[in-house]
Parts: C-alpha cells; structure tokens; sequence
C-alpha cells in the first residue's frame, strides 16, 4: 500500500524533513492497522523496530516486581513510540496496547539501516532522534536514583508499595526469663531435703585424695549454679572418665 508522505507531516520527530524526504521514509514504512486490546509492544521483547501512529490511542504500561501494572501514559495520534527497538539487543521497556481501532505505520531496523548507509536525510534525523531519546532516558534514571538514594525507604519507592502493604519484621522478646537464685551452700553444707535445705557433706577419707578433689569440685560448681539461680535439683554432674582414669594412673605411679 503507497502512503501518502502528507500523513507524516503531523509527526514532531519529522518537522525538519522536506517533502522529498518525507517521500522517501514513506517509502521504507509499512502500513499496518490493529483491532482495540491488540499487543503492540511487549515488555522484555527485543525489538525489530519504531512505529508512527496515524490514528487512535494506545495505552503503555510497566509490569512492576510484585506482578501489578502500572499506567504511564496513554499516546495520541501523532506520536512516534518504540525508538529503542531500533538499537540491536534493546528489549521493549513497557507493554502498549491499542486502546481503539488504531493506524500505525512501522519502521524497521533493517530499512533504518540501509537509510544511513545511503546516508538518506531522513535516516540521519531519527538517528538523532533516537540518541536525544536515550539521552532524555538516562537523564530520567539518574534522577530516579538520586531520588531513591535520597528517600528514607528506597524499596519502598522503588517498588511503588505504601509501607502499609510492606511486611514489617517483628522484634522477638528477648527478655530472659530468670528464676529466684537461691543461696549458696554455707562451707561444709551440700543440697539437701529440710526446712533449710542443706545438709552436712559426706565424711570423705584422708586418704582418697581424688574423690576429695572431686567432691569439692563438686561443691564449688554447685555452689556458683545455685549463685546463678539454676535449679540444682534438675542438674546432673558428670565425672570426666577419661579425666579419671588419668588420675589413677598418676596415683599408680
């Protein structure tokens, strides 16, 4: 289908055109038309090209992380959209669907390609345009970041989350939980059954050395539990075997 080069005069990005190269870009477009809800643009896509649209509206969304879309512009007549799929390996930023029956005139890659090696006028000014474009981008990202950077919950921002919807962490109670301590042993006494609650240790024979080592070991480590409110009752002492054995070969010798 022939396009009347007169229909790209609306277009902001080809008001330095003349006529001539109005004639030739023309004839590298392809006319296509689309029914309301069609996919024009996918985001994640890599593109093969731009497009001029020539009549109707379409609706450009962003697919946030948390899988909600959000609404960020809605492009009348006139408007070129796309660009970015003229660069090789750029993939579509936002999703655009038609919001009507639209008209839309396609320029792909290749045709932009041939274009500026025939160094065609045309060519030369979506090149430029193309670069204002990415250069308007970077701009609005460096701003984002030093907004974000300067925000007290940048997540938050980012994502476009109220802290409301955030899942906050809950603090975990920490506070020990300590039991009355009870009295050391007076020197001579160990946990008994009674109304004071101790009674006399053991007679221990002058000779056993070890087991008198042992039993005031066992006092004193008793003693520094019951300090610290541990309940003596429901500790069990054990004896190091290895620790035992060790003291009876020194005795052996």
């Amino acid at each position: 289908m022939r396009i009347d080069p007169g229909r790209l005069r609306g277009f902001e990005a080809l008001r330095d055109l003349t006529d001539a190269d109005l004639a030739e870009l023309a004839a590298a477009l392809q006319h296509t038309k689309f029914r309301t809800g069609a996919q024009l643009c996918r985001e994640g896509d890599e593109g093969d090209g731009c497009y001029f649209l020539l009549s109707g509206d379409v609706e450009v969304t962003k697919n946030l992380p948390d899988g909600r879309k959000v609404h960020l512009a809605t492009l009348p007549a006139g408007t070129m959209f796309g660009q970015s799929g003229l660069i090789p390996g750029q993939v579509r930023t936002a999703d655009v669907k038609a919001e009507g029956n639209v008209e839309l005139l396609s320029l792909s890659r290749r045709a932009l390609g041939w274009g500026l090696r025939q160094g065609e006028p045309w060519a030369v000014v979506l090149q430029a345009t193309i670069a204002v474009d990415l250069v308007r981008q970077l701009r609005s990202a460096l701003a984002r970041l030093s907004a974000l950077a300067a925000d007290e919950n940048p997540e938050e921002a980012a994502s476009g989350r109220k802290r409301s919807d955030i899942v906050q962490p809950q603090a975990l109670d920490v506070t020990p939980q300590t039991r009355p301590a009870r009295a050391a042993p007076p020197p001579g006494m160990e946990p008994g059954e009674g109304e004071e609650g101790w009674h006399p240790l053991p007679e221990i024979p002058e000779d056993d050395h070890t087991n008198m080592s042992q039993r005031g070991l066992l006092a004193e480590t008793e003693s520094s539990l019951a300090g610290m409110g541990f309940d003596l009752e429901n500790v069990d002492f054990v004896f190091d075997e290895d620790q035992q054995r060790t003291a009876d070969a020194r005795r052996q010798r």
